[in-house]
């Protein structure tokens, strides 16, 4: 009888001890899925450089030599990278492409070379194209006009104006790949050159066509569900008197408005499509699309650090950010934990420039 009630105390105990020793471990409904490779660019003395590291912090690997490589952009299946480099041809950014694990980098395949001379590469869904915004001929107002290239058969679509005072920004392709979006100031020319609004246009460039009349739009997406475009407005000094995050199909309709002081930056939607990361005054906040309802994201962080998301988890339950100092402008890559507020450090880099988040 006694050495039965012995085993049966065994028994007990050894489950008590297995259970405190791992109740550190976070239940599995709790732990995040971290999968792919994130693509960053860092500074270090003189020198950009763009590197990649999976999102635990492990396998950090360094990518270009490039003198000033920035803003590293994945293509679509995660084998290539577009980024900007320094151009060969003259004081400006150029465009360049490399595979994922830094080979066979090279100028974007266009003629003349100098056309590659630009910013805001964009793959197209499917991988096939680039549209990005080049460098003209003259730079009085930084004139410049959208270019989308074939990486298939070499074709190239230049989407020129006469007026050298117009300027477009940044082009980004739907999620079907048949139209693109972009900001420009082309109606505004003739009154304030500086206001820019958004613009849609075919992916062959023809029926452009004016998506808001705000004249201060800074950051926008697709929504891919039903392929609207979610925007914010920055300022009150705009035509409409507003400030904040809105909704617009693409015929122009406003789906809706909400009013919100200080953004800084916008993050990616969430996986699932249901929610938008972004950054007021500094501080995460997550806006949901339908509800409309807005959470803020409480870091248990140094203070004084302020955030601009880059990109979710896979399974939405952390985000990328990009930490910033204001006073000594320092930068770091960090992954928080949306609903404990814990944050890990991925690099030990402090000028992180970009990233981007292949999952």
């Amino acid at each position: 009888m006694k050495n039965k009630f012995n085993t049966i105390l065994t028994i007990i105990l050894s489950l008590f001890v297995f259970s405190c020793n791992n109740s550190t471990e976070p239940p599995v409904d709790e732990q995040s899925l971290l999968t792919g490779k994130i693509a960053f660019s860092a500074s270090t003395k003189d020198t950009t450089a763009i590197y990649t590291v999976n999102p635990d912090g492990k396998d950090l690997k360094k990518l270009t030599t490039n003198t000033n490589s920035n803003r590293a952009v994945w293509s679509p299946d995660g084998s290539q990278i577009a980024f900007i480099g320094r151009s060969q041809y003259s004081i400006s950014s150029a465009i360049y492409i490399m595979n994922s694990d830094g080979s066979n980098v090279h100028l974007l395949p266009v003629q003349p070379g100098s056309l590659a001379d630009g910013y805001s590469p964009d793959w197209s869904p499917d991988g096939s194209k680039i549209a990005y915004i080049h460098y003209g001929e003259r730079n009085a107002f930084g004139f410049n006009y959208t270019v989308i290239v074939s990486l298939t058969d070499g074709k190239v679509l230049k989407l020129k104006t006469d007026n050298y005072a117009i300027i477009n920004y940044s082009p980004k392709w739907s999620p079907d790949g048949k139209k693109i979006i972009f900001l420009s100031n082309r109606d505004y020319i003739k009154t304030n050159y500086t206001k820019r609004d958004l613009y849609i246009m075919d992916s062959d460039g023809k029926n452009i066509k004016r998506l808001t009349q705000y004249g201060t739009i800074a950051y926008y997406l697709w929504y891919p569900s039903d392929q609207s475009i979610i925007f914010s407005v920055n300022t009150t000094s705009n035509s409409a008197n507003v400030n904040g995050i809105g909704r617009i199909d693409t015929t122009g309709n406003l789906i809706w408005l909400i009013d919100i002081t200080g953004i800084f930056y916008f993050g990616k939607l969430s996986n699932d499509g249901k929610r938008l990361a972004f950054s007021s005054d500094g501080v995460i906040k997550i806006l949901d699309i339908q509800s409309k309802s807005i959470q803020q994201v409480l870091v248990n962080s140094i203070s004084g650090l302020k955030y601009s998301p880059i990109d979710w988890s896979i399974d939405d339950k952390e985000l990328l950010v990009v930490s910033n100092t204001l006073v000594t402008r320092l930068s770091y890559l960090d992954l928080i934990n949306i609903k404990k507020g814990t944050w890990r450090r991925l690099v030990q880099f402090d000028k992180i420039r970009a990233a981007d988040w292949h999952k």
